[in-house]
């Protein structure tokens, strides 16, 4: 199995895979957490959905949402880029 590229989302590597079907791997190592997915977009919305909000986000504080005094919810650009398409 031949890796043709990577891309990295909130510090974990998604690998492109050079295979039919799910194409897209990632694993992470701390949690023992892994994926596989068929497009890039499925492999960082399956981390997005797996973390939650990036605690040490500067934008949402770590609540995931943009404004998170008021809790609207208006998903963080930061923590959940599939969102904010």
């Amino acid at each position: 199995m031949q890796i043709n590229a990577s891309i990295t989302h909130r510090g974990i590597t998604i690998h492109e895979h050079d295979v039919p079907g799910a194409r897209f791997s990632w694993t992470h190592e701390e949690t023992g957490s892994a994926g596989i997915a068929r497009t890039a977009e499925e492999a960082i919305r399956q981390i997005s959905g797996f973390f939650g909000p990036d605690p040490a986000c500067r934008l949402c504080q770590g609540h995931g949402t943009e404004d998170w005094a008021l809790l609207a919810y208006a998903s963080c650009a930061n923590c959940f880029p599939e969102d904010a398409a």
